[in-house]
């Protein structure tokens, strides 16, 4: 087999969540390596606070206080980004994008095999759970859309009809935190646990991004005109309410 050069990383921030991913696929390299064909290795972590180094173990030599020796590295392929601090973040972020570092994320990119789709199977996977996925994004992508039509009906009532918006957006809401996330992060835990197959997954993100294209594409059309009578008739409701006939 052909060598494959490791994929290099570099890390800001080891606060929870940074040193939990270091951990992770420090703990976990081989197994990564092995279901990917190639190691991934964090090279670089930026963090300023030296107890965090210590709590998470990290060899002092793959640590730095300055961005650049991170961003200019040549050989990492992967910013990650996990810093509390939101002006810290945000000029990581666009350092990393910056028009000198497009050949870097150009070589980092990675096109899907096509034979990857002889895996895709729909009957391991819960099926309720992409069909709720499909009605969640499809209420998302309408519930903005329909408080400005209903406001656009009664011009009188604009600015009420417009904050209504979040009647419907919260039943997607609702969807995604009982239905869609949990049964996701399900498929995934079975996966890591050796229940499911890894093909599993990759079924599960294939109808997931589907999903949301048939629900903005197609549902979101259908439900755009009930959602806007519904933000309507709950004006209404309230003017009659607070207001009066």
């Amino acid at each position: 087999m052909s060598h494959i050069p490791q994929i290099n990383i570099g890390l800001f921030g080891l606060g929870t969540v940074g040193g939990s991913v270091h951990e992770i696929l420090h703990k976990n390299r081989e197994l990564i390596a092995q279901k990917l064909g190639y190691p991934i290795n964090i090279k670089k972590i930026c963090e300023l606070d030296p107890k965090k180094i210590k709590q998470y173990n990290v060899p002092q030599a793959m640590v730095t206080s300055k961005m650049a020796e991170v961003l200019d590295d040549p050989e990492i392929s992967i910013i990650v980004e996990l810093i509390g601090d939101k002006p810290a973040a945000k000029e990581v972020i666009l350092k990393a994008l910056h028009w000198r570092s497009w050949p870097t994320i150009a070589r980092a990119v990675h096109l899907p095999r096509m034979g990857l789709l002889r895996s895709i199977r729909l009957d391991r996977l819960p099926r309720t759970f992409l069909i709720l996925n499909v009605v969640m994004v499809s209420i998302y992508a309408i519930g903005v859309l329909a408080s400005l039509y209903a406001g656009a009906q009664i011009p009188e009532y604009r600015a009420t009809a417009i904050q209504l918006s979040a009647i419907v957006n919260g039943v997607a809401t609702i969807l995604l935190a009982i239905m869609v996330d949990p049964s996701a992060a399900r498929v995934t835990d079975e996966a890591i646990s050796g229940s499911r197959s890894e093909e599993d997954v990759m079924s599960m993100v294939f109808f997931l991004i589907t999903g949301r294209l048939v629900a903005t594409l197609v549902l979101a059309q259908l439900l755009l005109m009930p959602a806007t009578e519904y933000i309507k008739g709950a004006t209404l409701l309230l003017r009659h309410w607070f207001v009066g006939s």
